[in-house]
This record gives structure tokens, sequence and C-alpha cells, in this order.
């Protein structure tokens, strides 16, 4: 697979054209992405890297990625944190969800960008699989396959931000409403982010201002969010689940396609 980039992608960029391309681009993808994640619960970064890896680089791109997917959690966790399942998170998800972020952040640090984006290929199309198996033909999970799941996430976040297919795969029978699965999930990204930019900051890949040189993108992501939420209450539990699996198919037949 071979892609063909507009031009490199560098925040620092002095050229103020380029510049402005890049930031208008980066800033209405990941504002219509985070609008559709605070209606579904996550999906936001899946999407924007799906479409902005089209014409930018993912490694140049990692630093935005981070700030972003953090900032919109945190929104979310701000509308809605006291349906947060803690026993989940803290009994289930990080004990082992930790050692597989911890391994991609080294996956991620030390692989080409080439490589890079053939196995985010091979993670949107395994997404996309998922999504047809498991919600298409309401098959359940056996328990045994939770650790795996969980594990995969972890290494999928660490490598891009985006474990949250793999780990609510992993954990979706958990959760009692869509309000809680919305509010946990958002604390995984949240928190799951942090650990990925400090890791990363103590590799020195990225210096540390490169993660707020977009800083002016909390503001339409927040107002992205705090509207999709105001739709999202009025989504029913049924649409809710067709929409995630809609969008996460889409996502993956983007990216494979292309």
């Amino acid at each position: 697979m071979t892609i063909y980039y507009i031009h490199n992608f560098n925040l620092k960029n002095t050229n103020i054209i380029f510049f402005m391309y890049e930031s208008s681009l980066i800033t209405i993808v990941f504002t219509l992405a985070f609008f559709f994640e605070s209606i579904m619960g996550f999906g936001g970064l899946l999407i924007a890297l799906s479409i902005l890896s089209f014409f930018l680089e993912i490694k140049a791109l990692t630093p935005v990625i981070i700030y972003v997917g953090f900032t919109a959690s945190m929104v979310v966790l701000f509308t809605d944190r006291k349906t947060i399942n803690w026993s989940l998170l803290i009994k289930t998800i990080f004990p082992i969800s930790i050692i597989g972020l911890l391994i991609g952040v080294n996956l991620f640090s030390n692989i080409s960008e080439a490589i890079l984006l053939k196995v985010f290929a091979i993670f949107l199309v395994v997404v996309t699989l998922k999504s047809l198996i498991f919600l298409k033909l309401k098959l359940k999970l056996k328990s045994y396959f939770r650790f795996p799941l969980l594990f995969a996430g972890g290494i999928a976040h660490g490598l891009f931000s985006i474990g949250g297919p793999f780990t609510l795969l992993a954990v979706k029978e958990s959760f009692i409403n869509k309000n809680s699965l919305r509010s946990t999930m958002a604390f995984y990204f949240a928190f799951f982010n942090l650990v990925r930019f400090l890791q990363l900051n103590y590799l020195k890949k990225y210096e540390f201002a490169e993660f707020f040189l977009m800083w002016w993108l909390i503001i339409p992501i927040s107002l992205a969010v705090l509207l999709g939420y105001r739709i999202h209450l009025r989504i029913p539990e049924d649409i809710f689940k067709k929409i995630i699996n809609i969008l996460l198919l889409a996502a993956g037949l983007i990216y494979i396609t292309k």
C-alpha cells in the first residue's frame, strides 16, 4: 500500500499557508469526529485518524491525537462522571490493558511510518470483522477471550490511542446502560492518553511543547462534545448500538479501500 502525502506534516511549520491548511484540516476532522464520539461513547479518534491518514503521517499527528483524545474525554467526564464503573476499570481493564499499552508505545517508537500504516490497515480490518461478527449476529463472547482482547486493546492504544474497539468488546456486557459505557470509556481514554503522553515524553520521541501547539482545539472539540451529548440523551439503546456498528464498519472500509 503506497500513500502519497501532500507534504510532510510538521506542527512547527513556518510556512503560513501549509500551517493554515494543516490546522484547518485537523480542526474540522477532529471536531466532526468527536461530535460523533460524544453520541456513541467512542470512535472519534478511529474516524479522525482514518480520514487524516489519507493526507498526513500518523507519527507526526500523534501529539495532536493524544491532546485531542484527552481533552474530549475530560469534557465527557465533566458532563457525566457519576456512572463510571470503577470496579470494572480497576479490577478488570487496567491490570491487563496497561501492560499492553506500555508495549504498544514501545512498538510505536521503534517502527517506521510505512509499517505503522500497514498495522493500522490490519487493525481496521479486524475491527470491521469484529463489528460484523459480534454485533450483527449478536454472538456472545466467551469469558476466556477477555484477557487477550484487553491486552490487544492496550497495544492498540499504545500504537494509535485507539484501544476502544477491543476493550469494549471484552467488557461490553458489564455495562448496565449507555451512560455507564460512555463515562467509563471516557475515563479509560483520558487515563491511557495521559500514560501514553508521559511515556513518549520519557522516551524523548516528542518535545513536551509539541503536544500543546494546537491548544485551541479544546474550544471546537468541547463544543462538539457538548452538542453531541445533548443528542446522545435522545437516542434509544438499540439505535445507539447500530450507529456504533456502522461507524466502525465505515472507518474500516475507508482505509482498506484506499
